[in-house]
């Protein structure tokens, strides 16, 4: 005998109903809904689960979230295939990208040739001169008292 099985998240609010009054019994109602709606299709419920998963939270951090679920199984059919004969391997794999091509050329690499492009050639790092200075041959100093990183302030 094999099963298979189906894990759905538990409902988070109840449902309204002729007759149902307060919020306990609205929640009852929800879940009744549910499991009645999956016993039509064949699923006998087996349990409800709360568990944790690790889930991004903004950049940079990371922080557990719990989870209610419900279980539910029912016999697979002897002529269907297994539905996962194997368990799953969580390990992180490379991705297929991340491996260099040996056919492919160094000139040709798609993380590198944007950055080539986008290089800009190193310039003289000397400060630029305003007008009157380029006119006097840039030998005459800026105005006294005046800045053009801090302006001076008058009192």
């Amino acid at each position: 005998m094999q099963y298979e099985y189906k894990v759905i998240p538990a409902p988070r609010r109840g449902l309204k109903g002729k007759g149902i009054k307060g919020a306990e019994a609205r929640f009852a109602y929800a879940i009744q809904t549910l499991m009645n709606q999956f016993a039509a299709d064949g699923w006998e419920f087996q349990r409800a689960e709360t568990l944790g998963s690790e889930e991004r939270h903004g950049l940079t951090s990371a922080q557990t979230v719990y989870r209610d679920l419900l279980v539910f199984r029912r016999l697979r059919p002897a002529d269907q295939a297994p539905v996962n004969p194997e368990p799953l391997d969580l390990t992180p794999a490379a991705h297929p990208t991340d491996q260099p091509d040996p056919d492919e050329d160094e000139e040709d690499d798609p993380i590198e040739a944007p950055l080539a492009r986008r290089a800009r050639p190193v310039r003289d790092h000397a400060p630029r001169l305003s007008g009157a200075r380029k006119r006097a041959g840039g030998d005459v100093p800026p105005a006294a008292g005046r800045s053009r990183i801090y302006p001076s302030k008058s009192t």
